[in-house]
């Protein structure tokens, strides 16, 4: 008999366009900020290519796996509960990416056009358990996964996440019309790298100019804007997000700050 997968209440898509802007170090904070907070929450890297959530999460797999590895790309039935592939928990937060299959030196070897049946695939085929909401952390640009989540998975809602440049934002507002024309509400942004504290005078100094850009990803409310510090990278570097290691910190009080008005948006929009 075939169990039926209990699926997330919500599934948000947590998005830049652009590489380079800590998007998923800000998707694995914020999931694990909003697993203190005391919700259920799951995140999925849907980046096939350049998988990290895993690394930042402290569920590496180093070296090369042996021989080929197989991708639940597709299959004809739904997935007996022994079947289905086990989520890795790690500070509350479920989790799961390709590169829990593969070693990190491994190359996946896949064509563009399979990576959105593949996300699909392991929303369906991972044992999330419950949840309250699943993030799926998105890769950049604007090709698959994107097409297939906006109008195929249809999340609840999308965070974007960009920096005060410019031509960041040029990039995440051209991702952002993939979920604006499949009618994603746009829950918030998170700017990140917005500001440096010096930490000898403790002064808050801006390290790029910001810029507005019309009808861009600061058009939407602002869920928090985060620090630049050393602190940040080098706690997803050991696998260990400062969320969980330093949750008194000012870098860590900015990613609660935007878990809560995440949560607090994501209620206001329609129930599944």
């Amino acid at each position: 008999m075939r169990a039926q997968q209990e699926k997330p209440q919500r599934i948000v898509a947590v998005g830049s366009g652009k590489g380079g802007v800590g998007k998923s170090t800000v998707a694995v904070n914020l999931a694990v900020a909003l697993a203190a907070l005391g919700h259920q929450v799951g995140l999925l890297d849907t980046d096939i290519h350049g998988p990290d959530v895993g690394v930042m999460l402290g569920a590496r797999r180093r070296g090369g796996a042996a021989g080929e590895v197989m991708l639940p790309i597709g299959h004809r039935e739904p997935l007996t509960e022994v079947a289905r592939m086990p989520a890795v928990e790690r500070f509350g937060v479920r989790t799961f990416s390709v590169g829990m299959l593969i070693g990190e030196r491994q190359a996946v070897k896949l064509d563009g056009r399979f990576a959105g049946m593949l996300v699909q695939q392991l929303i369906a085929d991972v044992a999330w358990g419950p949840l309250d909401v699943l993030l799926l952390d998105l890769p950049p640009g604007t090709a698959e996964p994107h097409e297939t989540v906006a109008r195929q998975v249809k999340p609840d809602g999308v965070v974007l996440v960009t920096t005060p440049q410019e031509v960041a934002q040029i990039d995440t507002a051209r991702m952002l019309q993939f979920y604006e024309a499949a009618h994603v509400p746009v829950l918030g942004t998170i700017l990140n790298m917005s500001y440096f504290v010096c930490p000898d005078c403790g002064a808050r100094h801006t390290i790029w100019p910001r810029h507005d850009t019309a009808g861009g990803p600061l058009a939407y409310p602002i869920l928090a804007e985060l620090p630049l510090t050393p602190a940040i990278a080098s706690a997803g570097d050991a696998g260990r997000p400062i969320v969980a290691i330093q949750p008194e910190s000012a870098a860590a009080a900015a990613f609660f700050e935007a878990a809560r008005r995440f949560w607090a948006r994501l209620g206001e929009t329609k129930a599944p």
